[in-house]
């Protein structure tokens, strides 16, 4: 489970790409070897990050379940590269895509502080400077 949503300033990662690769750690698929290399197919089952196992058997012969965020980190050839497929979900197919990129804004909408909150006196005196909510580890 994540539940601290990293935001680096420094490496240039915000609170959505950290959301992002986190939803790429819920999907879970099938490799596949393909001309160019392996493809990555999704088994269409609810997000999770827990392995499926009970699909296991209907995934396919010798098939092994992995979500699309290790197969990113299997088969990218470089960390740029595989920033992109993680964040922009570049490598699955549009059903798949869109799953993730609804995941993604409702984890975002429940993050945005309301206004109210945002200009109060008291977000002012916890440092609170953004419209958006930060989690931070004790």
């Amino acid at each position: 489970n994540k539940t601290v949503i990293p935001s680096d300033s420094m490496q240039l990662t915000g609170i959505e790409d950290g959301i992002r690769e986190s939803v790429a750690d819920l999907f879970w698929g099938t490799m596949t070897a393909v001309e160019d290399g392996l493809e990555w197919e999704w088994i269409k089952c609810k997000p999770s990050s827990a392995r499926p196992f009970w699909l296991q058997e209907a995934s396919g012969a010798g098939k092994e379940l992995i979500t699309y965020a290790d197969f990113c980190r299997k088969t990218c050839k470089s960390k740029d590269e595989k920033k992109h497929a993680l964040r922009r979900f570049t490598r699955v197919g549009q059903t798949v895509k869109e799953e993730m990129e609804r995941l993604v804004k409702s984890a975002m909408r429940k993050l945005i502080l309301k206004q109210d909150i945002c200009n109060s006196k008291e977000a002012a005196e916890a440092g609170i400077t953004g419209n958006t909510l930060n989690m931070i580890p004790t």
